[in-house]
């Protein structure tokens, strides 16, 4: 399994936490990878920091680079997040929806428990937050089959599956 982290000092930390095969420090928007080099392609937590249309673009690249299949997880909607860590790349600069990844051909699963308890984890107490936390833990399976009340997107296609090249133009975070 081979990762791919844009910000060196976590690249470090995965290295350090011995997760993957191989770690590069590179750009999910200059994918440096050879057509069909891996079975599947994951993306977590990556293209709601990209604009829209180079999330777009990696979608295409990821159907480049994978055999069979892709995974993308991200928020539900555009969920505000500033640069931390002094790690610029962490801003989001898109939100992504169901029907966003209904158009471009994939199935869509909720993740991550119901999207309102997360809204009140920020600013509360330890114990407060690890209540949330079960409580999100606990509607996930709500989560799942109702995916527009979902936190995250876990959303899937086959690599033979028709492909758009891009979304409605009146998209916006």
């Amino acid at each position: 399994m081979v990762a791919l982290e844009v910000f060196p000092s976590y690249a470090r930390v995965l290295h350090l936490n011995d997760l993957y095969d191989e770690v590069i420090i590179g750009d999910a928007r200059y994918l440096p990878f050879r057509q069909d080099s891996f079975s599947a392609v994951l993306a977590f937590d990556v293209i709601e920091h990209l604009e829209r249309e180079e999330g777009c673009q990696l979608i295409r690249d990821m159907m480049e680079v994978a055999e069979s299949r892709i995974a993308i997880m991200t928020p539900n909607g555009f969920l505000p997040q500033q640069s931390f860590d002094k790690n610029a790349f962490q801003e989001h600069h898109s939100g992504w929806t169901i029907a966003d990844f209904g158009y471009l051909g994939f199935e869509v699963l909720g993740v991550r428990g119901l999207r309102r308890l997360w809204r009140i984890f920020s600013g509360q107490t330890l114990v407060t937050r690890i209540l949330l936390y079960g409580l999100a833990a606990a509607s996930q399976p709500i989560a799942q089959r109702l995916p527009r009340y979902a936190f995250q997107l876990y959303a899937t296609r086959h690599k033979n599956s028709q492909l758009r090249l891009q979304l409605p133009l009146n998209q916006g975070p």
